[in-house]
């Protein structure tokens, strides 16, 4: 390999060191990584440096390797090589920088290598950002690494290289495009999954207390919105195609004396299904949202008591009776996201070499309490327990595990236990033991729970549902108005598409021949 190019014989010998040697390289013989996972961008305080004092303000040396036509291609530095380089724009000459200081590593000669140093080690003394980690698992995936070599040599957790490998490097631009500051890795990764939306990013990150867990449950928040918003337009649509009028809000408790739901009416004495009301001329649907984002129907009579039809006598619900409904609705929702989220978070968990001892402790304890705990499984448990380990045979343990091992394998299993049992509604209606499950997970694991989850562990009441759950980050939490009796709310982007439907309608038909 030529270095005839780099080493200037008039100089001194370079220093060797036990990792590579340090010598001092001409600028025009140092090149860029193509591989290289961060921005090279000019430094300012590097810059003011460089053009007061020279090279002399260079504090650590770029890493970089001999290639064959003897240039050295860098895998550490990007940043300061273009700070010097700018420098010498407006600088004294005395001060010109014509050469740096680059430690040579020849270990670092393939590309899965380089990008394993940038990630290990990022550029000088500033940290690597979530999106620049991201790139860098992805570059190692495109060189052939699989997930374990990669999780091995980057010393990052399994799972979070598994997902950093799916998600596109479009995913991970988009997140940098939409955030003001830098995120680690784990909070990059969880935006990916809204990245296509930046608006739905920054909602996400206002009022973010730094939990994964919490973003987490903030992004799954905004997926179960949009897959909500999607089956309104398809729900509206269908209805429409059926001929049925659609109400453009929901009537107030005041309007439902004129336009009654059908729940609330009879014929004949009997109640009226929406099917066989579809013929009425009074026939009324709203589809939309309510203050869940969940998916709402109701069906209406206009002109009920014309079309022979008779009011059912029940009293109208209270205001604490409204707020009991919006409590318990809220609160579902949230423990039904919030049980998605923790099971992620346990799988990750459950990677682990070993276990506090507090976390033993409970597990004896439960044993000695529930002796037939795995005897009697809920039909869920199998399935839950095998995505914790990762397996599909979820009823061994390996011959290979160690003592430590082993206890992780066996509160994953009890762990898989109250899970299989712990539903949407266990926040109101816990088991026995749930609490103290929660309260463990929290207080031994540290996991960032929901507000349910607070209440389920005893370390929280409902009081103030709705303010907390709009403060955690409320699902559909956008500018539109909401009925103040109902909450309910048609989508802004479906009200927006039908608005423009029709528009278009309305234009197509002033095209037509007008009747004399």
């Amino acid at each position: 390999m030529s270095s005839t190019i780099i080493v200037d014989e008039t100089a001194s010998a370079p220093a060797e060191s036990a990792i590579g040697r340090l010598v001092d390289l001409p600028l025009e013989t140092l090149v860029a990584n193509p591989a290289n996972i961060r921005s090279a961008t000019v430094r300012a305080d590097l810059l003011a440096a460089f053009r007061a004092e020279g090279v002399t303000a260079m504090l650590l040396p770029l890493v970089g390797v001999v290639q064959d036509d003897g240039t050295v291609l860098l895998s550490d530095g990007h940043s300061r090589l273009a700070t010097a380089i700018e420098a010498n724009i407006d600088i004294a000459p005395e001060l010109a920088i014509t050469k740096l200081p680059v430690l040579l590593r020849e270990d670092l000669g393939d590309k899965a290598e380089q990008v394993t140093a940038m990630i290990r080690t990022g550029t000088g003394a500033v940290n690597l950002t979530g999106a620049e980690v991201a790139r860098g698992v992805q570059q190692l995936t495109l060189a052939g690494l699989n997930i374990s070599e990669i999780a091995r040599r980057t010393n990052l957790h399994k799972a979070q290289v598994k997902r950093a490998a799916r998600t596109t490097a479009e995913q991970v631009e988009a997140v940098g495009a939409a955030t003001q500051a830098p995120l680690d890795l784990a909070a990059t990764l969880v935006l990916a999954d809204i990245s296509d939306d930046a608006k739905a990013v920054g909602q996400a990150l206002q009022g973010w207390s730094g939990s994964v867990q919490d973003l987490e449950r903030r992004v799954q928040r905004e997926l179960a919105r949009r897959e909500a918003v999607a089956a309104v337009a398809a729900r509206r649509a269908e209805l429409k195609a059926a001929g049925v009028s659609l109400l453009a809000h929901t009537p107030s408790w005041e309007e439902q004396k004129k336009l009654p739901k059908l729940r609330d009416l009879r014929h004949a004495d009997k109640p009226i299904q929406a099917e066989a009301h579809q013929s009425c001329p009074g026939h009324r649907a709203w589809v939309g949202l309510n203050y869940a984002a969940e998916v709402t129907e109701e069906f209406y009579c206009e002109g009920w008591r014309a079309h022979g039809h008779a009011h059912r006598d029940r009293p109208l619900p209270t205001d604490a009776d409204r707020a009991e409904r919006k409590q318990k609705i809220l609160l579902n929702r949230e423990m039904d996201i919030a049980n998605g989220v923790r099971r992620k978070w346990l799988t990750e968990q459950f990677a682990r070499k070993d276990m506090p001892v507090e976390v033993m402790r409970w597990a004896a304890g439960e044993l000695l309490a529930r002796a037939d705990i795995v005897a009697s499984p809920h039909p869920s448990y199998r399935e839950i327990l095998a995505t914790f380990r990762g397996d599909a045979e979820a009823a061994s343990v390996p011959k290979s595990a160690t003592l430590q091992r082993v206890v992780v394998l066996t509160v994953a299993a009890l762990a898989a236990w109250h899970e299989s049992r712990i539903s949407k509604k266990s926040w109101k209606e816990p088991y026995s033991g749930s609490g103290e499950y929660m309260r463990m997970l929290i207080e031994v694991l540290g996991f960032s729970a929901s507000l349910p989850e607070r209440i389920l562990a005893g370390l929280a009441d409902a009081s103030g549902v709705s303010e907390t759950v709009a403060a955690e980050g409320e699902a559909g939490a956008d500018d539109e108005p909401v009925d103040s009796e109902t909450d309910e709310q048609i989508p802004a982007e479906v009200d927006a598409a039908e608005t423009a439907e029709a528009n278009a309608d309305a234009e197509r038909q002033s095209d037509l021949p007008q009747a004399a």
